[in-house]
């Protein structure tokens, strides 16, 4: 084996989103694509001497991307390469483990809840050693390095066999195939009373389906919930991963995984479903009557906190602005600080470390605490059912005393996907100029427009402002929305319309949410410049 030096030249669609680079699978397929990117990260980072850590949720092109950076770091002179087994990590796992081992960085191989396959979507995330995304400065240096790459490193030839437990050297570099779930069952068992769960489910108290979209939390749910809780085989749904996540589309939430909703509601032994992404950090919770809005989850576990004696002390908590004002409410009422960030999970990673915040959730079906520095979708069931098992009432009880407790806030998402990048700008430019035309005027079905401007973040810890982070719209009768262009879209631009309208009349809880925002949303499309259709709803 030896050190190959490879003549390349620069792509000019290098820049990262939200959550690191994505784009189509075929894109990566081009000669030197990926390997461009890895060597700008090396170049960025400085490698040698390092540790690194890599994994990703099973999609299609993984096991030879990673083969690929593996044999880009032994030229670049990594000092220890960890590996997952089969290449199956999913992201909150390779946080924990880049905490717990004190690795300097991970390459977590992942387009999140993107379609998978060869038509499908591929990413690389990188995160450092605090176990977080790097921070924008890195990435933005990452992307400066792909605009004048010239040559990278690669080591010719390499036998690599991820699917056995192992450990070997390659030249100076070592090398270590390890399994990616133990450290974070260990993790979930030092959180979670794993005793009143499985007695919980022992005793029949509570019976679930969970659904794992052929995605990389399949292998973690079966070691806890099959192995650990002893719940049947029968009630894990598309736990093996899958290149392609067996066509389905590995993003849970009330639209995508429709049928799977139908599937427990005609279940009348089955009480709750859960779901999980491709990568593991995001998390659906749903009964035979409610959907629980990620907003609503994250307020519950806050006000059930004291149940976990991981979170006896919350010291903060906080909400991606997007994410409805649900949390603020329990907050103010349990006197406990509440901040409100920017999209993207480095900004609640930058509170975690500086001990500002305990729990932390976003309105992508994202929830997560201390315990890691990404959004962890296990995690968050396994806390569900800590609740559940501690309170010993069950999951429509709880929602429903919350609601009558502090209100509900009516929360939804609309999408309009797959806009030309320059339309999407041009749609946001105009919708500003509108409503900022319509300030103090009455519009649709009595509605005020009260207030308009764009969302600025003060980051009280760095002191960097952050601008243009959404429109924020506020109306009367209680309702905010935000609108923004999404960071992790591979194809054309998306805007994300976020809506949100308070009650405290128990005669609307049970209300459809789409139905009760119904009015609220006409309002909103029709400050649009053109016509235009929202093209997915959750």
């Amino acid at each position: 084996m030896k050190i190959l030096t490879i003549t390349t030249s620069p792509y000019t669609n290098q820049t990262a989103g939200t959550s690191g680079l994505r784009r189509k699978t075929k894109i990566f397929l081009q000669k030197n694509y990926l390997e461009n990117y890895m060597q700008a990260i090396f170049n960025t980072v400085n490698i040698k001497n390092k540790t690194l850590v890599i994994g990703g949720d099973g999609r299609f092109y993984n096991l030879h991307a990673l083969k690929i950076i593996v044999s880009m770091g032994i030229a670049n002179g990594a000092k220890k390469i960890y590996i997952a087994k089969n290449g199956y990590l999913s992201t909150p796992a390779a946080s924990i483990f880049i905490r717990k081992y004190q690795i300097d960085y991970g390459v977590i191989l992942s387009a999140s809840h993107n379609p998978a396959g060869l038509q499908g979507d591929f990413g690389i995330k990188l995160n450092e050693s605090n176990g977080a995304p790097v921070h924008i400065n890195i990435t933005n240096q990452i992307t400066e390095h792909t605009k004048s790459i010239k040559e990278y490193l690669i080591l010719d030839n390499l036998n690599l066999d991820v699917s056995k437990l192992n450990t070997f050297k390659v030249l100076n570099t070592s090398i270590e195939v390890f399994n990616g779930v133990i450290d974070y069952v260990a993790k979930m068992q030092e959180i979670f009373d794993f005793s009143s769960i499985k007695n919980l489910i022992a005793t029949k108290k509570l019976q679930f389906f969970f659904n794992a979209l052929h995605g990389i939390t399949g292998i973690y749910a079966y070691e806890i919930f099959h192995k650990c809780f002893n719940v049947p085989m029968e009630n894990l749904f598309n736990i093996i991963p899958q290149e392609d996540f067996g066509g389905l589309i590995a993003d849970p939430n009330p639209t995508t995984v429709a049928d799977f909703i139908k599937l427990v509601k005609q279940q009348p032994h089955i009480d709750l479903g859960f779901a999980c992404d491709a990568d593991g950090d995001r998390n659906m919770v749903f009964s035979h009557n409610y959907c629980l809005e990620p907003s609503d989850s994250i307020a519950l576990m806050l006000e059930h906190a004291n149940l976990v004696n991981y979170y006896k002390n919350v010291v903060g908590v906080a909400r991606s602005k997007p994410t409805s004002y649900a949390l603020d409410i329990v907050a103010k009422a349990l006197g406990i600080p509440c901040y409100i960030v920017p999209t993207g999970w480095k900004f609640f990673a930058n509170l975690l470390d500086a001990h500002k915040i305990t729990l932390c959730g976003e309105e992508s079906f994202g929830t997560g605490s201390d315990h890691s520095r990404e959004k962890d979708g296990i995690w968050a069931v396994l806390y569900w059912l800590h609740i559940l098992a501690k309170s010993n009432r069950n999951f429509d009880d709880i929602l429903e005393s919350y609601w009558h407790k502090y209100g509900r806030v009516f929360f939804a998402r609309y999408d309009i996907e797959k806009i030309a990048p320059s339309v999407a700008e041009s749609i946001l430019q105009q919708l500003t100029i509108n409503a900022k035309a319509k300030l103090q005027h009455t519009l649709l079905h009595n509605y005020t427009l009260t207030n308009c401007q764009q969302f600025a973040y003060h980051d009280s810890l760095t002191g960097e402002v952050i601008n243009n982070q959404g429109l924020m719209l506020s109306f009367n009768h209680n309702a905010e929305v935000l609108i923004r262009l999404s960071g992790t879209s591979t194809e054309g631009s998306t805007i994300r319309c976020y809506v949100s309208k308070y009650s405290n009349n128990k005669e609307d809880f049970s209300i459809d949410k789409f139905q009760y925002l119904e009015k609220l949303v006409d309002t909103i499309f029709a400050l649009m410049p053109e016509v235009i259709k929202y093209t997915f709803r959750v």
